[in-house]
C-alpha cells in the first residue's frame, strides 16, 4: 500500500473513532445491586430534585474504572442545553453534557432571559438583568454528565434538546481509573465551579408533555 493510501487510511480510521466517540456511554446495569436500585424515588418533587445517600454499596469495576455509587437520584426538569464531548480521560464513561434547570430555572420565560453555554465540561449562564437571584439560579440548575443504563436511555439521552421538560432517575458515581485518577459527583445543588457537576448513571428517562 503506498504512503498516500496508507494516510489516508489512518485518516478515516481516526475520523471514524472521533465520531463515534461523540455517542452516549452505555454501563450495562446488571453492574449494579438489583436491591439498590429498587430504592430510586419514584416520581421526584417538580420543584427540586430527590436525593437518597448510598453508604457501604461496593464499588464497580467496568473496563478497569472504578464507579462508586453514592446517592441515588431523580428529577424533574427543563433541558438548558447539551454538549457533545470527544476528548479527555472522561469520555471513557460520559461524552455528553446535559444542562437542566428546575424550579423557576424550568420556566422558559424565566430561562429565555439568560444566554446560557457549555464548554470545557461546564455550564454557563449570564444576564444583563438577572430575573431571579443567583443564589437559586445556582441552586435551580446545574450540568450533569451523563451515562446510559441501557440502549433505550442512550437513545433517549441523544435526542434531548433545549427546552425538553424530562423526568430522570438514577445514581450519582464517583469514578477513578488505575492510575488513581479520579472523577468525583457533586452531592449537593449549592455549589457552583470546579466539581460542581453531578455524574449520572441514568437507569430511567421519561419525556414531559
Amino acid at each position: 500500500m503506498s504512503p498516500r493510501n496508507l494516510f489516508l487510511l489512518g485518516l478515516l480510521v481516526l475520523v471514524t473513532f472521533w465520531w463515534l466517540r461523540t455517542d452516549v456511554m452505555v454501563v450495562d446495569p446488571d453492574a449494579f445491586d438489583p436491591e439498590v436500585l429498587t430504592q430510586l424515588p419514584e416520581r421526584p418533587l417538580e420543584d427540586q430534585p430527590v436525593q437518597l445517600e448510598l453508604t457501604d454499596v461496593p464499588a464497580l469495576d467496568w473496563n478497569g474504572i472504578q464507579l462508586q455509587p453514592r446517592a441515588l437520584f431523580g428529577l424533574e426538569s427543563r433541558v438548558l442545553g447539551t454538549r457533545n464531548y470527544r476528548f479527555g480521560r472522561e469520555t471513557d464513561v460520559s461524552t455528553l453534557d446535559v444542562a437542566l434547570g428546575w424550579g423557576r430555572m424550568a420556566d422558559p420565560e424565566i430561562v429565555s432571559r439568560f444566554s446560557i453555554s457549555q464548554s470545557g465540561r461546564f455550564y454557563f449562564w449570564r444576564a444583563k438583568e438577572l430575573p431571579i437571584p443567583a443564589t437559586e439560579v445556582v441552586r435551580s440548575s446545574a450540568n450533569m454528565h451523563m451515562i446510559a443504563a441501557n440502549e433505550a436511555v442512550r437513545r433517549e439521552l441523544r435526542r434531548l434538546d433545549t427546552g425538553d421538560r424530562v423526568r430522570l432517575h438514577g445514581v450519582l458515581l464517583d469514578l477513578q481509573w488505575p492510575d488513581g485518577g479520579y472523577w468525583k459527583t457533586s452531592l449537593t445543588r449549592e455549589d457552583s465551579g470546579a466539581g460542581a457537576c453531578e455524574i449520572v448513571w441514568v437507569h430511567r428517562l421519561e419525556r414531559l408533555p
